[in-house]
This record gives C-alpha cells, structure tokens and sequence, in this order.
C-alpha cells in the first residue's frame, strides 16, 4: 500500500513538472465582464514588440487611433507577462483592440485552481489585463471578442 501510495505521489510530480513548460495546468474561460478591471482599453496597433529574454515577457508600444476607456498619450509603452506563460516571439501587424491595467489596478478576481496572479514585470507600465491562466485583453479589431468587449463597454458608460 506505502508503495502504491510514493508511485501515486511521483505521478502527481512528473504530471505537474510536464504541464509546467505552458504554466497552468488547465486554462480558464475568458470573462469578458473583467473588462471593468480595465484602467484603459483603445483600439489601435502595436509596434516595437520584442520578447525580454532574461525575465519572461514582451514589451512593446500601442499607438492608439481610438481610446474607449481612460486616458493615455500618443504612445503607450505596455509589459505583458503572459499568465499562461506562452508569449508569441512576433505579433501580427494590423488593428487591435486592448485592456490594461496600470501601476497599481484593481485586480481580476483570481480562478481559485491559480496559486498566484502574476505581478507587473515593470512596474511603471501598463500591462495587459489578464487573469490567471485566461486569454489575454488583446483581441484583433472586427473579432468577436472585441466586439463584445466595446457594447459592454457602451453599456457601462454612465
């Protein structure tokens, strides 16, 4: 029985060592309601987008053609650390839409299976609104998403 029972444990071990190259064991549905965790959220394109090796995340810059929610300059430079821990190495050209949080946001409430909700790796940036183990509030403009994400918005506006 303590045999079956150590064989059971290094189970466990290997099958959370493997799911750790993704970071989470299982992903998390999107709740575009998290949208009003969002200091701000534009339309518009990225430039500049490079991954930072020694610390995994992307930096790069939103230029916005139109901001739905907050306010921000004629360039915003964005950190994203990628809470399922799988960043793209480039990004498409073309239009955006996007949510970010700033310096010191309201958190998405955390799934309860996520030990922790990532911190901002630079933190006097923006990052992109995200929780733990979801997709990321960063949708190609004409998506489904995006257009869901600006008639919430359009609801919510006082």
């Amino acid at each position: 029985m303590r045999i079956s029972w150590l064989v059971a444990g290094f189970a466990l071990l290997f099958w959370g060592v493997g799911g750790a190259a993704k970071g989470c064991l299982m992903d998390h549905p999107l709740d575009l309601d998290d949208i009003k965790y969002a200091d701000v959220v534009m339309i518009g394109t990225i430039k500049d987008y490079r991954l930072v090796l020694d610390r995994p995340f992307a930096r790069f810059e939103f230029v916005p053609d139109n901001v739905l929610k907050g306010e921000v300059g004629r360039e915003v430079a964005v950190a994203w650390a990628n809470s399922t821990f799988v960043l793209p190495k480039t990004m498409p050209s073309g239009a955006y839409l996007i949510a970010l949080k700033g310096a010191h946001p309201q958190l998405p409430p955390m799934p309860r299976s996520s030990p922790a909700f990532l911190p901002n790796p630079e933190p006097a940036l923006f990052t992109v609104l995200q929780a733990p183990c979801a997709s990321a509030f960063m949708f190609e403009v004409g998506s489904k998403e995006a257009e869901l994400v600006k008639q919430k918005l359009a609801v919510w506006r006082p």
